[in-house]
């Protein structure tokens, strides 16, 4: 089993396109069934009634059981994928932003907001220092994507926002799993981690 999908299926998470999860299928709406050896036992294989979502909380990361099998229901990819970002010169003003589009009901696959210091960290060349980078990518049928990249594009520049270079989010692909300096941070002795965080609105 792949790390990915162990990983999906030990925690039914989402991947990190989210909202587009949402709108197409999560990872508990497409597991059909798993094989979980209990114990010195033989293999449970149980179907999707039985094994989600109650036996992925009681069996999370190993607790009670080990996941060896799943077997996923499968998905239609994306005809098409539009991507762009804005900067703001306050997180919250970015916040807002996104909170309106969600309210709208406008799911874009991708939804990421960075501080101030994390897109400086991020995005030095493309951003005054101080702004809030929103990353964004739009995916589904070429109209679907076409017309929510274009009403988003719209919520996000009546808040101020400031339409980022074409390429910023494609770097971001590229290296949203990279964190260069926690080498340096290691090196003073200083521990570092990555938390997830929410926010009211």
């Amino acid at each position: 089993m792949s790390k990915l999908i162990g990983d999906l299926s030990a925690i039914l998470g989402d991947g990190l396109l989210v909202t587009e999860a949402e709108r197409s299928a999560r990872a508990r709406d497409t597991w059909m069934r798993s094989q979980i050896p209990i114990s010195a036992g033989s293999p449970v294989t149980a179907p999707l009634a039985v094994c989600a979502p109650s036996s992925s909380e009681q069996l999370s990361e190993g607790t009670l059981g080990v996941i060896t099998e799943v077997t996923f229901s499968v998905r239609r990819q994306a005809e098409s994928e539009v991507r762009q970002a804005f900067h703001f010169e306050h997180f919250d003003a970015g916040l807002e932003a996104v909170r309106k589009f969600m309210r709208d009901d406008w799911r874009p696959a991708v939804v990421r907001l960075y501080d101030g210091r994390e897109s400086w960290r991020h995005f030095r060349e493309r951003l005054p220092k101080g702004n809030a980078m929103l990353i964004l990518a739009h995916m589904g049928s070429a109209d679907l994507a076409a017309a929510e990249a274009a009403a988003v594009s719209g919520i996000c520049g009546s808040g101020g926002g400031v339409a980022a270079a074409d390429d910023v989010v494609d770097t971001w692909f590229e290296r949203r799993n990279t964190v260069p300096t926690w080498e340096e941070l290691l090196a003073q002795g200083i521990v570092a981690d990555t938390i997830e965080i929410a926010a009211d609105w």
